[in-house]
């Protein structure tokens, strides 16, 4: 998806606190060619934002796994962490 995405220039970030629901949308990211929403993993808190991204969105094409995080959350139910894939996974179910 962020590949689709092409160069981010802007996303509208989540307030923390914010309760999100399993796949419930909480941010907006923009790029040159569309804006798309971000979905959660998992039910939980929002419980830190970075807000670095505000200013250098494009941290989220450069530094995904690094400085581009986007949120930080408590979740519902831990148990439910073993049905996410990981980015191997990821890549084999779209593809690449």
């Amino acid at each position: 998806a962020q590949n689709a995405l092409t160069d981010i220039v802007y996303i509208e970030l989540p307030d923390s606190g914010m309760v999100v629901d399993d796949m419930g949308e909480f941010a907006v990211v923009e790029s040159v060619k569309s804006a798309s929403p971000i979905f959660a993993p998992l039910s939980g808190e929002i419980t830190e934002v970075n807000e670095e991204l505000e200013d250098t969105p494009e941290l989220m094409n450069t530094s995904p796994y690094g400085d581009g995080w986007i949120i930080k959350m408590t979740i519902n139910n831990p148990d439910q962490i073993a049905d996410l894939m990981d980015a191997a996974a990821y890549r084999a179910e779209i593809g690449e």
